[in-house]
């Protein structure tokens, strides 16, 4: 269950790595990944919903990141880790 949700989680990322700029449209595909991996993972569908319209609205709202390879998806993790371990 957790090796699912991990190999969920990690495709998301791999698929954002690299690029300097998030889209609506690339934040809804890595979103609905993550949604199909908290749903596989038996994580309840409020929880699931809430996470990910904070996190949306985080990423959708985030400035920019730097311009340096290693930190251009910074944003979406931050948005991530920030929304998962607060209420």
């Amino acid at each position: 269950m957790l090796d699912s949700l991990q190999k969920r989680l990690g495709g998301a990322l791999k698929s954002i790595r690299g690029k300097t700029n998030l889209s609506e449209a690339d934040v809804d595909k890595i979103l609905s990944e993550v949604r199909t991996g908290f749903l596989e993972a038996d994580v309840h569908f409020r929880v699931t919903k809430d996470f990910l319209a904070r996190v949306k609205e985080r990423c959708l709202r985030e400035e920019k990141p730097f311009s340096r390879a290693a930190d251009r998806n910074c944003s979406f993790r931050r948005a991530h880790s920030n929304s998962w371990w607060r209420k």
